[in-house]
């Protein structure tokens, strides 16, 4: 069976306002639970630095297209998200 995948895409990424830009680091909205921007203990944020010391630029990208909860939940949810379903071909176990 194949199952939807959602992603949040910015229609505006390379024209992004600056708090866009700057975000999480300027605390424009929400930081989720699960950000990849958290530290470990979940009580601060990590550097561009230091999450590229862990993921590559392409990575950190893919996982915040795939989550777009500050850009979707926060609030102040943005106008210019394209939300995207995208059928993706099922994983594990095929036997019924």
């Amino acid at each position: 069976m194949t199952q939807k995948k959602t992603r949040y895409e910015c229609s505006i990424y390379k024209n992004r306002p600056k708090t866009c830009i700057e975000y999480p680091w300027n605390l424009a909205n929400q930081i989720f639970f699960d950000c990849q921007f958290l530290n470990e203990k979940k009580d601060d944020l990590l550097s561009m630095e230091d999450l590229l010391e862990k993921k590559t630029e392409e990575e950190i990208g893919e996982y915040c297209v795939e989550c777009g909860k500050c850009c979707f939940y926060g609030p102040a949810p943005c106008s210019q998200l394209n939300i995207i379903q995208i059928d993706e071909a099922p994983t594990g176990d095929t036997n019924a």
